[in-house]
């Protein structure tokens, strides 16, 4: 067997392309591509590879060029000062707010009592950030769609090679480009997050059967006392199915579909399949258990909707 190249000493590991998917993932969370073309980095001919030339070296007590960018002393007191907290009177009310809030906010007042200079350094500072928050918009726009791009061509790839379809974390289905709003994913980020979701999806799948099963093995009186058979399990059912991704999630007449086909099926095959699907789960219910009445899972939803 050959070896692994990024076992074999002195070899460097290959590393992606940058017209890679994972390149395009790594510059999508840290901002930087994972790796760069030569052509990025290759200093144009007949420019000095140094052109501001050998820094100066640093003068005793002072700070070399290398160091201009460090906090002065003097900065370093602003900054804490501007971060402290001073109590401020709102609409009669004591409120603790910092520093550097309630400086904005007296400027704000003073704009609003007609003065020309506060009026005129404030609107200049609501335009620089207004620039630099589109820009960002921009920049995080054009990061996703050719994140979503690359997905797409690999996805594409491996329908025509007939080969297993890729697996996408984040899935381009789940991000959400608006005009002038960040982007969303609507969907996991993490492997962690993706495998809540899938377990939730096989969650849903069992609830369908385990409502054919309640409904096959009720009474006429069980479904007189309960309203609806397998109501517990068609509540729980569509509570699920509300939580999942959109890609993911089933419209009612799926559900319906579903159900219909579960019923059709031999109570004894129902049984079977329901006790191995909680089993797997990790809940280890006796055989033909049903789930609580309506009432107490309705209560168990509206406590979890009153966390969330």
């Amino acid at each position: 067997m050959a070896d692994d190249p990024q076992n074999v000493p002195g070899k460097q590991p290959r590393r992606p392309s940058p017209g890679s998917l994972e390149n395009f993932r790594h510059e999508l969370f840290f901002g930087v591509p994972l790796t760069q073309s030569s052509s990025d980095t290759r200093f144009p001919k007949g420019h000095s590879v140094n052109p501001k030339g050998r820094p100066r070296k640093a003068r005793p007590g002072g700070t070399s060029d290398m160091g201009s960018h460090a906090l002065t002393p003097s900065m370093q007191a602003l900054l804490c000062i501007a971060q402290q907290t001073l109590r401020i009177k709102e609409v009669g009310e004591i409120r603790h707010v910092p520093a550097y809030e309630a400086v904005l906010k007296a400027q704000i007042a003073t704009a609003s009592r007609g003065s020309a200079y506060a009026q005129d350094k404030l609107l200049t500072r609501l335009e620089r950030i207004e620039e630099r928050y589109a820009r960002k918009l921009a920049e995080d726009r054009e990061i996703f769609e050719r994140y979503i791009e690359a997905c797409n061509k690999e996805s594409n790839d491996a329908l025509k090679d007939k080969l297993d379809a890729p697996r996408f974390i984040p899935h381009p289905d789940d991000i959400i480009i608006e005009p002038g709003q960040p982007v969303r994913i609507a969907g996991p980020r993490t492997e962690e997050e993706a495998a809540r979701v899938e377990s939730h999806a096989a969650l849903l799948d069992h609830l369908i059967l385990q409502a054919a099963l309640e409904q096959k093995r009720m009474t006429f009186e069980d479904q007189l006392r309960a309203g609806e058979p397998g109501f517990s399990a068609t509540l729980l059912a569509f509570t699920i199915n509300s939580l999942l991704p959109k890609r993911l999630r089933l419209a009612d007449i799926q559900i319906a579909l579903r159900f219909g086909r579960a019923s059709r099926l031999p109570e004894r095959q129902l049984l079977r399949d329901v006790r191995q699907g909680w089993h797997h789960m990790g809940c280890h219910a006796p055989c033909g258990a049903a789930l609580p009445n309506d009432q107490e899972v309705q209560t168990a939803i509206s406590q979890m909707a009153e966390m969330v």
